[in-house]
């Protein structure tokens, strides 16, 4: 009789056809000069902001929305990534002035001194894989800028390879990566892998892989961490931790707004053919059509857990969104959609991400017919 019951519950539902996403309603057109405009208000930002050794990034203004994050090797990590993410963006948008070049140089001094040193902070906090993952990004950038140079190039690829060690070093035991480890506190991390973490590295290491082919078998079990994490239509689990619970608030369709777009151009990146031309238009149908891009994740104050916002979303995640989605561009054709879009991205460009992450600037570049909006 428990056997018979077990089955009952544990049955299939009969298969019904996925609803269809919603679709975001028609937008005034954005000019070149408005996109323009809203780069130049980034870029500015940044060279404001900098810091006097040459990184981004401080523990001083978190809003009350303080996480754990222990010192110094949490900080660290954090001030990695957002380095790595502000010297990416000024090499691909930041444009040729002198203060943009003296900026570029600064940051990658300090990434190519600080990077070799990054590591976990304790068992517990791994935020050092985003400092990794987005540290392969911006050295993927470094090593195209000056292509004559090829002792510099070098040192790159050094440090590069180092990064794939350290990524390989702090992969979880069942593939990708997470930043906590809760369980076992071990050398080799027992993390949950967590997919957006895992799209996230797997673009970087997608974009570097021409400088230095990236572990094949630490590559594979990404990938592979990244399909179990991913349901029917496309949305994606936080965690695989969390693969029991399908359909909780945050990993809904609306939960999984910023997973699915770094998601599912990783996979695609890497040959996952079932990641089609129309998946990538559903999803930023779907993003662009919750406010139009520009609030969301962003609209509820969140004084103790910035993933307590409807449906569970954090504002880092509606701001690195746009990061991930400006990938999908050339496959959207939809001038409706092309429009509503490049208008949420001039809102939300100067908009501040919390947590230590990273301020959203740009990822494109400034000639209008290459826009990725």
């Amino acid at each position: 009789m428990l056997t018979a019951a077990f089955l009952i519950l544990t049955a299939a539902p009969a298969s019904e056809p996925l609803p269809p996403p919603p679709r975001p309603k028609e937008a005034v057109v954005v000019s070149p000069g408005e996109v323009n405009n809203a780069l130049d208000r980034g870029v500015a930002y940044l060279l404001k902001n900098q810091n006097a050794d040459g990184s981004w990034g401080t523990p001083e203004r978190t809003k009350a929305l303080n996480i754990m994050a222990s010192p110094p090797g949490s900080h660290d990590a954090f001030r990695s990534g957002t380095t790595a993410l502000c010297v990416a963006a000024l090499i691909e948008a930041g444009g040729d002035s002198e203060g943009v070049q003296k900026a570029i140089e600064r940051g990658e001094q300090w990434l190519m001194e600080n990077l070799p040193k990054l590591k976990r902070a304790n068992a517990t906090e791994l935020y050092n894989v985003w400092g990794h993952g987005y540290g392969v990004l911006a050295l993927a950038r470094m090593h195209a800028r000056k292509p004559d140079d090829a002792a510099r190039k070098a040192k790159i690829e050094t440090v590069l390879k180092e990064q794939y060690e350290r990524l390989e070093k702090y992969a979880s035991v069942d593939g990708g990566w997470g930043y906590y480890d809760f369980e076992v506190g071990a050398k080799r991390p027992a993390a949950s892998s967590t997919s957006f973490v895992n799209g996230m590295v797997l673009c970087a290491l997608h974009e570097a892989r021409g400088i230095a082919p990236p572990p094949e078998k630490m590559v594979k079990e990404a990938i592979e961490s990244t399909v179990r994490q991913r349901k029917p239509d496309f949305s994606y689990l936080y965690g695989e931790y969390l693969k029991w619970q399908p359909n909780a608030a945050i990993n809904l369709p609306a939960g999984s707004l910023g997973r699915s777009q770094s998601c599912n151009i990783a996979l695609r990146y890497w040959g996952d053919k079932k990641v089609t031309d129309q998946v990538l238009i559903d999803w930023l149908d779907r993003w662009l059509s919750a406010t139009a891009g520009s609030t969301w994740g962003e609209s509820v104050p969140s004084l103790m857990n910035p993933t307590r916002q409807w449906p569970a979303t954090s504002i880092t995640s509606g701001i690195t969104t746009h990061r991930f989605a400006s990938k999908h561009y050339p496959r959207k054709s939809d001038r409706s959609i092309r429009t509503i879009w490049q208008k949420s991205c001039c809102r939300t460009r100067n908009k501040m991400a919390v947590g230590g992450i990273t301020r959203c600037t740009t990822t494109t570049s400034r000639t209008a017919p290459r826009m990725r909006y």
